[in-house]
């Protein structure tokens, strides 16, 4: 399973505080921690993603940083249960200025995202965590844990 195919299911930039959609569940690392980027809403059809389908994401969101943010970094820490027991994947750190117009100004983010899941990745639970840090004074964005199915 490739980078693209796994920060597309965590959705790989936001979440809320804790909501369950079906297939794919996430919450804030820490509920006492009042992170930079908020969720409106996270929309995944189909939910649950299906395995050679497309899936389509929509995210709508808020930067409450007060600065605009001109370089970020994700990373993606997964596991997957896969053949009877959790078997962690290598992280994945992506540039967000690769998916979204950088600088981000504080406000509205919108991002919609559409990706074939390819066939050959495994149908299984996922579990990881998501966190987003802004470049220029590492402060933490975001912190996210996820679980997913893929059928």
């Amino acid at each position: 399973m490739n980078s693209s195919t796994l920060l597309f299911l965590v959705v790989a930039l936001f979440a809320v505080s804790a909501v369950s959609t079906g297939g794919f569940v996430w919450k804030y690392c820490s509920t006492s921690v009042k992170y930079p980027v908020t969720i409106n809403q996270i929309v995944l059809s189909p939910n649950p993603p299906q395995v050679g389908k497309v899936c389509k994401a929509h995210f709508d969101g808020n930067l409450t940083y007060p600065n605009s943010i001109k370089s970020a970094t994700t990373v993606m820490k997964i596991s997957g249960y896969i053949g009877g027991k959790w078997t962690t994947l290598p992280p994945f750190e992506n540039d967000v200025c690769d998916k979204l117009t950088c600088p981000i100004k504080p406000g509205p983010i919108v991002y919609d995202y559409s990706l074939t899941i390819p066939v050959i990745t495994p149908k299984a639970d996922y579990m990881g965590s998501l966190t987003a840090t802004d470049d220029a004074n590492d402060k933490l964005l975001l912190c996210l844990n996820f679980t997913v199915s893929l059928v």
